[in-house]
């Protein structure tokens, strides 16, 4: 009689072992939540702009640029260092606003952007006058 009450407890402990190794193999290791930002275009951004900050010649051509896309230099840039399968755009505005077409961004899918404020300092004339503007680098996934 006990034999049995003891095979039974064996057939249960080994039922469930077998559904937790089941589900702990078919469920995905990682859940990825919508809008996290691919590791990818995280690291491309933070280089990018990390690199402005600290590039002299790149922020000078940010200043002498007019408000629209970014100068050839510094979008020929982020074009390099877009990863593939992601498309770019870069913008250089004087408002917190965007100032590109919004048919340039597909803003129907995830469109991660990185912006940094930038302030000039003018110098030349008699009162110095302060310049800001925003840089944008927005990356997407091609359709």
């Amino acid at each position: 009689m006990h034999k049995k009450g003891f095979i039974r407890t064996l057939e249960a402990v080994i039922a469930v072992m077998l559904i937790f190794t089941f589900i702990y193999f078919i469920l995905p290791k990682t859940i990825a939540t919508e809008g996290d930002v691919p590791p990818q275009v995280k690291s491309a951004q933070d280089f990018i702009v990390r690199d402005i900050l600290y590039d002299k010649s790149r922020r000078d051509d940010l200043f002498a640029a007019n408000e629209g896309f970014c100068p050839g230099s510094v979008n020929g840039f982020v074009a390099s260092l877009t990863p593939f399968s992601f498309a770019h755009a870069c913008e250089i505005c004087e408002q917190v606003q965007t100032c590109l077409d919004s048919a340039i961004v597909p803003f129907d899918r995830n469109v991660y952007v990185s912006s940094m404020y930038l302030v000039g300092l003018d110098t030349s004339t008699a009162e110095p006058q302060v310049h800001p503007k925003v840089l944008r680098i927005y990356m997407w996934e091609r359709a």
